[in-house]
């Protein structure tokens, strides 16, 4: 026991502590360890409640053609080829008021309702001026668009035409996370009327799907933080692991022996 160095049982644990596992990489872990069984998880939808300066895609149409030509050139708005720059002059934005200004219906206060309500409040007011049976409404949102940052292969600002995205799905628009991205803890920021709220969500573990917030909503913010093996700048993996250790063995090696002989 002599020859015994406590540096190398510090430099081992040093090793094994910089080491990245399974269980923190692999997504939605399941709860049973048989592979062979199978579950039902619920999934939880938040339904969205519109906010300042969202964009509506608002459709009219009409069975009669006169009616149909009208709406077509002056009621309807919506996505089309030109994208998103194109739906921003074009869609419905909510004002600071929190109200939409469609023509020939006015001012409609929208902030707070879902796009089921809006919709319903615009057919109230065109039921006024045509018969029900002769226009049809269509009401969306332009899309989905969120912020995903930090440890992530791809960051940034993305928008997608879907009418449902889940968290899953929208990290991997982003091109996944980094292997040193801490799945286990990712910082979710959702705006409400009222101001934002702040979750943090477990993405190693399945029971996520049951969560209100595995669904993304639209202005959504997804902040991705890194494990302390990249503070430490550790390898990102097991050969860049072995890489960093023995460098840092043979820096501390030399500093050990250049200041025994002094």
């Amino acid at each position: 026991m002599r020859n015994f160095n406590p540096y190398l049982l510090f430099f081992l644990f040093g090793f094994l502590g910089s080491c990245i596992t399974t269980q923190e990489l692999d997504y939605l872990q399941s709860r049973y360890k048989s592979e062979d069984t199978e579950e039902i998880i619920q999934t939880q939808k938040e339904e969205y409640r519109l906010q300042v300066d969202n964009i509506l895609a608002l459709n009219i149409f009409s069975r009669d053609k006169d009616l149909n030509n009208l709406f077509g050139s002056q009621h309807t708005t919506g996505v089309n080829a030109a994208g998103e720059s194109s739906l921003y002059i074009t869609g419905l934005t909510i004002d600071q008021d929190g109200y939409v200004e469609i023509p020939s219906i006015g001012r409609i206060y929208v902030l707070g309702l879902t796009l089921a309500q809006v919709k319903a409040l615009i057919e109230k007011e065109l039921y006024k001026i045509y018969k029900s049976d002769s226009v049809f409404v269509k009401l969306q949102l332009s899309g989905i668009s969120y912020t995903i940052i930090g440890d992530v292969h791809s960051p940034g600002i993305i928008t997608v035409y879907r009418n449902r995205l889940n968290i899953i799905e929208a990290i991997a628009r982003a091109g996944d996370l980094n292997v040193t991205a801490r799945r286990n803890k990712v910082k979710l920021i959702r705006d409400y009327p009222e101001g934002k709220k702040v979750v943090y969500l477990d993405l190693t573990k399945e029971e996520i799907i049951n969560s209100p917030y595995f669904y993304i909503q639209p202005d959504d913010m997804i902040v991705v933080s890194h494990k302390p093996q990249k503070t430490l700048g550790f390898g990102t993996n097991f050969a860049g692991t072995i890489s960093s250790i023995a460098s840092v063995i043979t820096t501390s090696l030399a500093l050990f022996y250049t200041l025994d002989r002094l």
